[in-house]
């Protein structure tokens, strides 16, 4: 996800490229795998301090479910905008600076733009922080890890804190009794 871009420096400012790229499927991040290839397109506007991109990312990433552990795939589309800076100036050959308090990407010498990072960046931005194999997944049992989704598990149900336990005997035979609304009674006050 590379592109020259030494002839758009030389334009005016205001001059635009467009690129299209579609990148086999590749480990984005540690412990973040493409399932399927990264596509987009890119827009390259010239400004007056480099080049203003703008993109358009697709792609599919394999993730854990976040309830059963199992792999799931999830689609990703997202968008972002980023300005590179050149770090040669193309008709003397000196270096250049960043330009002071701006935190944009850079050119490397040999003018080319690399787009791998911002990628890497709006992907992990993009995917679901708690991804799930499907809307209704059970999860795992808390005792024995069995996959819910597969089947219940023999464990016995965990009985609840002894503490609390007067207050559930009272909500089991109370429940019915507390579901129709009391009448509310009005206290005088004074005379």
């Amino acid at each position: 996800m590379r592109w020259h871009v030494a002839g758009l420096l030389q334009d005016d400012i205001g001059a635009i490229r467009r690129y299209e790229f579609e990148e086999p499927p590749y480990e984005i991040d540690r412990g973040v795998q493409a399932a399927e290839p990264v596509t987009g397109e890119v827009r390259l506007s010239r400004t007056n301090r480099g080049i203003l991109i703008d993109a358009r990312i697709a792609t599919r990433v394999r993730q854990e479910c976040s309830r059963c552990l199992e792999d799931v795939t999830t689609p990703v589309l997202t968008r972002f905008s980023e300005e590179y800076f050149p770090t040669v100036d193309l008709r003397t050959g000196q270096s250049l600076a960043r330009p002071e308090g701006e935190e944009g990407f850079m050119l490397d010498e040999a003018h080319e733009l690399d787009i791998t990072e911002p990628v890497r960046q709006a992907v992990l931005l993009a995917q679901p922080m708690k991804p799930l194999c499907r809307h209704d997944c059970r999860g795992l049992c808390p005792s024995c890890g069995q996959n819910l989704n597969l089947g219940q598990c023999n464990c016995v149900p965990e009985t609840s804190d002894l503490r609390l336990a007067r207050l559930a005997d009272w909500l089991k035979t109370n429940a019915s009794t507390e579901a129709a609304p009391r009448p509310r009674t009005r206290r005088r006050v004074g005379g």
